[in-house]
């Protein structure tokens, strides 16, 4: 009896050893959802504070570290990493599960002021700017009429825009308007944005990830938590001061 005993509490503890001790967080380096800054490379952003906010509530260990789009999709595949905070496109619905909608996000495609999109048929024959691995719109993404030229981040989609390079840009309205006024321009510089969809962005935990269930719950339970309290209000408060 007490072999069995203690052939139990062995296996107990194995299990839990099992389980990762520490959480490895990615945040999507698209500003104002996670950037570092330029002038003391702290990293920011309102996914990166949401993100501390929610696993300082549950209580582990973590490392929270800004990283390119691309990046973020490859360490959630392979295991490297095991949360993150955004859109889960068909791609990244393969590789990570929805555990809770973290924030509504508006999407959309604007030029220079001479161009001129108001409906989605005018993007035909168009070449637009757009995140590497990042899908903001099916359509837009499936269309063999609309040529998508892949850039690292907003700041080099909206200086090549300016350059000419392409017609373009779809993406997140907050996160070119943020990048606009961090590069010195007023948003009159670009014309009128077409609307493309509302889109919610996600708190993901990676497929691979070595976590018990239970941590996965309280993890989704502390975001609930802190969302009835409006922290997440209090964090887009703060980059819209910025």
């Amino acid at each position: 009896m007490k072999y069995h005993y203690w052939w139990f509490t062995c296996l107990f503890v194995i299990s839990l050893q099992c389980y990762a001790e520490k959480l490895d967080i990615v945040t999507i380096d698209l500003a104002p959802f996670g950037y570092n800054e330029t002038v003391d490379k702290v990293p920011r952003g309102i996914f990166f504070d949401f993100a501390n906010q929610v696993v300082q509530e549950v209580g582990v260990e973590y490392d929270n570290i800004v990283k390119p789009y691309a990046r973020v999709v490859h360490e959630l595949k392979v295991g490297m990493a095991d949360m993150t905070i955004m859109f889960p496109s068909d791609q990244v619905r393969k590789i990570a599960h929805l555990v809770e909608p973290i924030l509504m996000l508006e999407n959309i495609v604007v030029g220079l002021p001479s161009s001129r999109y108001d409906r989605y048929e005018d993007l035909f024959g168009k070449t637009l700017g757009s995140i590497r691995e990042a899908v903001y719109d099916q359509r837009v993404s499936d269309a063999k009429d609309i040529n998508l030229y892949y850039t690292n981040n907003y700041k080099q989609s909206i200086n090549m825009l300016l350059a000419k390079r392409f017609e373009g840009i779809i993406g997140v309205k907050r996160s070119i308007d943020f990048e606009l006024s961090r590069l010195g321009y007023s948003s009159d510089i670009l014309g009128s944005p077409l609307n493309i969809n509302k889109k919610q962005a996600w708190l993901l935990i990676s497929n691979k990830a070595n976590l018990s269930n239970e941590i996965v719950e309280r993890i989704r339970i502390s975001a609930v938590r802190l969302k009835k309290e409006h922290r997440i209000e209090q964090i887009l408060k703060k980059y819209r001061n910025l």
